[in-house]
């Protein structure tokens, strides 16, 4: 039998460790059509690392980066950057440098599997251009349910 996640995350130069496995049910909502399980969190660099499932159709909020973030699509479809956009398909990766310009909408036209990997804090927005949240290592350490030991 196989343990679904270690709880107790040990902090070793700021680095969090723990262990989920594929059985895991740490799927947790994030918006309509958006799951994600928060995989690793760092205070020391501001990393935070998550697996999104997200469901065909779904479309993400426009957003701006502070810092750089790489995504690997496991599986599925996604068109970051709004039509005429990016598109990132099973097996691509992405990598995008920190330049705090406003991304698009992105939309997934099909089930995807999206390992998300950024540094530093990310700004989604409404549609008027407004805050609507503000996401970094604190807040996925918080939402992903981890706990210092």
């Amino acid at each position: 039998r196989r343990t679904t996640m270690t709880r107790t995350v040990n902090e070793e130069g700021g680095i969090h460790v723990h262990d989920i496995t594929a059985d895991s049910p740490e799927w947790k909502p994030l918006a309509p059509g958006i799951r994600m399980r928060v995989l690793r969190t760092c205070q020391a660099t501001g990393i935070w690392i998550v697996l999104y499932e997200v469901k065909a159709g779904t479309v993400a909020s426009p957003h701006k980066h502070f810092g750089s973030s790489d995504s690997f699509v496991i599986k599925g479809r996604m068109t970051a950057g709004g039509p005429g956009g990016r598109t990132l398909v099973q097996g691509d990766y992405a990598h995008e440098p920190n330049n705090q310009r406003v991304h698009e909408a992105t939309s997934f036209e099909e089930d995807t599997y999206h390992l998300y990997i950024h540094t530093g804090p990310m700004m989604y927005l409404n549609e008027d251009g407004s805050t609507k949240s503000i996401v970094d290592w604190k807040v996925m350490n918080d939402f992903g349910g981890l706990q210092a030991a």
